[in-house]
Order: structure tokens, then C-alpha cells, then sequence
């Protein structure tokens, strides 16, 4: 092992790590960054040994570097800190808290259909992705403006939201163009705003890096029943792992055989190597009826495309499509806990693979 898990330094609890990077919003605390891929968890009074979230933020490599060399200082961050404290997350958004006004009936099961490709274009859907775009831009377009843009009156809004009123060929031109999106947006499979997220290229290219045999690939015939289920049984194998660490399944769900038992020390190095895969897991959510794994796959509409691609990259080893319609996903971690060894990785952005440390 390397010298990273021998010392006595405490790991920070990943219910912790979660908290803070839910603070600022899975981003950099600092103003007007906006990185949030490559991240990490500064002690503000320099004490490594401070776990306190009181003494945490979370701040970007360049950040995290300048803080280290005071040229941020620690009132400075202290300050971050504070305004960060009052953030309303959008990483997990509660999204149509206001459904029930306007009497849009939204199937909690929408975003998993996205992400299979299903869909059937009707007056319902238009009426739901109509109020997407709004909500989208409604930091700059009123209902009445928005109205305005549909040449209709603000009180019939309502109505198109809920699909009782179904947009003509001349609105749904008129929206795209001022809103900039696609003209087949109306007409094909999205979840506020966007498609299912296997199909962006750098996720894309995250799943298929880890796909054996390569010559099986063009074999699929549906993508995105077999993209959605290698998400689904990854996601699963996450919700898992969290619980064999944190919860109450005492056996290890990744072993046919004898059961291993897991050291508190080969839990220690598991949560320091894997702390971004367990952070996914939902210990508090809203989406009522969603099993876990789904309400991660749902949060990650919500995420940037290279975050997610960082996630399955850190934990899926390999993915074997031998039987092209049953993806068979093996992850890093099982693998650990199968050898009683964690072997040290990092994530390396520019080429979008794990690399030893």
C-alpha cells in the first residue's frame, strides 16, 4: 500500500463529504468558478485532523492550491463558507414542487424512461416539456412573459402545462427559436431539457472503454436497453456497497462464495478511495416510490456530463456484453474487498481512465 493509507490522518465521513459538496452545490465555493468535476475538501484552520464541516469547504484543484498558499486566506474562506451555508441545491432539484398548481401529473418513472429512450409524443408530454423550458428560463421570463412568446393570454398557460392544450406547428417554432433549442425537441425522449445522458460523448465513452469483447458492440440493436441497464446494474452495485459499509446487510453482496469480512481498516482505505461512488448513494431525497438506485440514475440528470463520466469510470472495472442483452458489470471495489486490498487509483481527466497513484 501506499503511504496515503498508512498514516493516521482520519478520513472524513463521506456523510460529511456529501453535506459539504451539497453546500455549494457540487461546485467550487468560490464565486463565479463553477468547477465541479475535479474537486476537493480543504480544512480551513489547517488541521487535517479537524473534521468539523464547520472547518470544511469545497474547493477546486487551482482553489484548493491557492488556499494552501494563503492566497486565500482563511477569513476569506470562512466567508465562502457563510454564503455557501444558505444555498438551495440544484444538483438534486426538486423539480415541479409546483405541480399540483398547475395540475401537471408527472410520472416519478419519466426520467428512467428517458434513459431507455421511451416515448410517445402527445399532448401530455408537450404540456410537460412546455413547462421544463419555463422553469428553465424563468429567472428571465415571467409566465406572462412566456405567455407572450406563445401569443396567448397568461391565464391560458395553466391549460398547455397540463396538455389540455396542445401547442400548434407556429408556437413550437416560435419557442425554439427564442429558447434556442432543437425543433425536434418536442418530439423526441427528454427530462428537463435533456436527452438521456449515455448518449453524450464522454459518458459514452466511459461505458464503452470498459465494454468486452469490443466486436459485440455492433450487435446492439436497441442502445437504450442496453445502455440503461449497465447504468441500472451499476447504480445498484452502488447502493450495495454503501449498505455492506454503513448499513445493515451484514453478508457481501459481491461474493457467491464464503462471505469475507470487511477490517475497519479495509473500510477506511474503501471509503478514501472510493468517497465520490459512495457520495451518490440518496440518504435523504423526496422522490417517494424511486428504489435508490433509481434516484440516482434520476440525480444524474442533473449532472454535468463529465461528472458522471468520472463516476462510472471510478468504480466500473470492466463490463462483459457477451451475451449482448445481459451486460454482466464488475467494479472496482468488488474487487477490493474480494482481495482484503485496496489497490490506490486516481482519476485521470485527460484521458478519462483510473491510473495507479
Amino acid at each position: 500500500m501506499t503511504s496515503k493509507y498508512t498514516n493516521n490522518r482520519p478520513t472524513i465521513p463521506v456523510k460529511i463529504r456529501r453535506d459539504i459538496a451539497i453546500e455549494s452545490g457540487h461546485s467550487c465555493a468560490i464565486k463565479n468558478c463553477n468547477e465541479h468535476t475535479y474537486n476537493e475538501y480543504h480544512h480551513i484552520d489547517g488541521n487535517r485532523e479537524n473534521n468539523n464541516p464547520d472547518n470544511l469547504i469545497y474547493l477546486c484543484d487551482k482553489h484548493h492550491k491557492m488556499a494552501h498558499k494563503d492566497v486565500i486566506d482563511k477569513k476569506a474562506l470562512r466567508e465562502y463558507k457563510i454564503k455557501n451555508s444558505g444555498y438551495t441545491n440544484l444538483f438534486i432539484k426538486d423539480e415541479f414542487d409546483d405541480e399540483s398548481k398547475y395540475k401537471i401529473n408527472i410520472d416519478k418513472f419519466r426520467p428512467l424512461d428517458v434513459l431507455e429512450n421511451k416515448f410517445t409524443p402527445n399532448s401530455k408530454e408537450m404540456g410537460i416539456k412546455l413547462y421544463e423550458i419555463w422553469r428553465e428560463n424563468s429567472y428571465k421570463y415571467t409566465q406572462k412573459d412566456f405567455s407572450r412568446v406563445l401569443n396567448i393570454s397568461e391565464d391560458e398557460i395553466h391549460s398547455y402545462f397540463s396538455g389540455k392544450n396542445t401547442l400548434n406547428l407556429q408556437q413550437i417554432l416560435m419557442i425554439t427559436e427564442v429558447f434556442n433549442i432543437s425543433k425536434s425537441h418536442f418530439f423526441e425522449a427528454t427530462y428537463w431539457m435533456r436527452k438521456a445522458y449515455w448518449k453524450e460523448d464522454i459518458v459514452k465513452y466511459s461505458i464503452l472503454s470498459t465494454v468486452h469483447p469490443k466486436s459485440k458492440i455492433a450487435e446492439v440493436a436497441d442502445q437504450g436497453h442496453f445502455y440503461s441497464s449497465i447504468l441500472r446494474s451499476y447504480t445498484k452495485k452502488i447502493c450495495e456497497f454503501h449498505m455492506l459499509l454503513y448499513g445493515e446487510k451484514k453478508e457481501n453482496p459481491f461474493q457467491n462464495s464464503e462471505n469475507i469480512e470487511i477490517s475497519s481498516e479495509l473500510k477506511r482505505q474503501l471509503e478514501v478511495q472510493y468517497y465520490k461512488v459512495l457520495e451518490q448513494y440518496p440518504e435523504f431525497d423526496n422522490n417517494r416510490g424511486l428504489l435508490n438506485y433509481e434516484k440516482i440514475l434520476k440525480h444524474w440528470f442533473f449532472a454535468s456530463s463529465e461528472y458522471i463520466a468520472r463516476i462510472l469510470v471510478e468504480g466500473i472495472k470492466k463490463i462483459d456484453i457477451t451475451n449482448i442483452n445481459n451486460p454482466v458489470v464488475t467494479c472496482w471495489f468488488e474487487e477490493d474487498i474480494k482481495n482484503q486490498t485496496v489497490t490506490a487509483q486516481e482519476y485521470n481527466k485527460n484521458i478519462v481512465t483510473m491510473e495507479k497513484a
